[in-house]
């Protein structure tokens, strides 16, 4: 058991312990100091590319990814709405786009070219080549043999005339107004609800 006297010597030699350690400490920052504020000062910069890089990935997520799966999901969803039509092969397509093109309004509204149907290989997509030296700057629409649903045309129209619209707010709102003509209110009605339902910007 500690006296008085023996507790007073121990905390005292305690302190002067804990003095002893702090000063070797601070010596040993002060001599590594220059060392340890460059390694800082690169964790710092590799932690804030590191989130930059992150918020850039999520604000391209928002516009591009996520709206993307949203606006496909938005377009599943309108199978068996009535107005929706499935063009059973690429030739029906074809003649689908035609329409389109050939229609009084949409040619007073739209100062395109009619893009080039040709075949798609895979068997469940439809997609859109667009630049200057793509087709004579028409640009294509690939169609699979199997064919498709009207709404997948007019979706790859709306993408020549947004062709650098991705599938963000200026291709949705495009999109929106072509569906409305080509199709019937019922449809765009529907449409406009699976855009809140799945959370699409338009």
């Amino acid at each position: 058991m500690y006296s008085v006297n023996n507790i007073g010597k121990f905390q005292l030699s305690t302190n002067i312990l804990k003095i002893l350690i702090l000063l070797i400490i601070r010596i040993f920052i002060i001599i590594n100091l220059e060392c340890l504020s460059l390694l800082f000062r690169r964790f710092i910069m590799k932690v804030s590319l590191l989130c930059v890089s992150l918020f850039c990935v999520s604000l391209y997520g928002v516009a591009y990814g996520n709206q993307t799966n949203k606006v496909y999901e938005a377009d599943a969803a309108l199978v068996g709405v009535n107005g929706i039509i499935y063009l059973d092969s690429r030739e029906k397509a074809s003649k689908y786009l035609n329409k389109i093109f050939n229609d009084p309004w949409f040619k007073q509204n739209f100062k395109i070219k009619k893009p080039v149907m040709v075949k798609e290989f895979t068997d469940y997509k439809l997609t859109s080549t667009i630049g200057s030296n793509v087709a004579g700057g028409r640009g294509t629409i690939s169609v699979p043999d199997r064919g498709c649903y009207n709404f997948s045309i007019i979706h790859e129209v709306a993408h020549h005339i947004r062709p650098n619209g991705e599938h963000e707010r200026e291709f949705t709102k495009m999109y929106l107004i072509l569906i409305e003509h080509f199709t019937n209110p019922n449809v765009a009605k529907e449409l406009k609800s699976n855009y809140k339902r799945f959370g699409v910007q338009f």
